[in-house]
């Protein structure tokens, strides 16, 4: 829907593509760290190349103990505050705006979490940042993920069994 067939397309954290499966088309240009070394935070292209940039990173902190497979994969022992998952969305964001084309479109996945009792509204903050980097929102969904739907069970607080994708346009010309 916000991805032309003649978009160049910069997916800048691919994985292992599964953000693409059932998508009609992948992406131009694939980086993450397990595949080419390359940091959503330090992109190789150059400024105003791309059409759409994709961000998908990790959005949970890493606590330490047994370490999570994909904190194993991302090296991402860093991330260990809800300050350092916004950290990363923060600099991936403005490192998009760089390499967009005047009227390009940034595509950031998120989700909203509960971290020691406090509710972090993750896509609220991820709005200022856009609108900080000269982008505008165009719209967003709502990505139900039926294999977190909560079970039975005693419950504190709303879980969290859905993200958002955040489609944003650039403003600057």
């Amino acid at each position: 829907m916000w991805i032309s067939p003649d978009d160049v397309v910069l997916d800048a954290t691919y994985g292992q593509g599964r953000m693409w499966r059932g998508a009609g088309r992948e992406p131009d240009i694939r980086h993450d760290l397990a595949l080419d070394d390359v940091d959503l935070r330090a992109l190789p292209e150059d400024d105003g190349s791309v059409d759409v940039v994709v961000l998908d990173p990790p959005y949970r902190p890493h606590f330490g103990g047994t370490s999570t497979r994909m904190h194993e994969r991302y090296v991402l022992h860093h991330v260990k505050s809800i300050e350092d998952v916004l950290s990363l969305y923060r600099q991936g964001i403005h490192e998009a705006a760089r390499v967009l084309r005047p009227g390009g479109r940034l595509l950031v996945k998120c989700q909203d979490m509960t971290l020691s009792n406090r509710l972090h509204l993750v896509h609220v903050d991820i709005l200022g940042m856009l609108d900080s980097d000269g982008l505008d929102l165009a719209d967003m969904f709502v990505l139900l993920n039926r294999d977190r739907i909560p079970g039975r069970g005693l419950q504190r607080r709303a879980r969290r069994a859905h993200s958002y994708l955040l489609i944003a346009s650039i403003v600057r010309a």
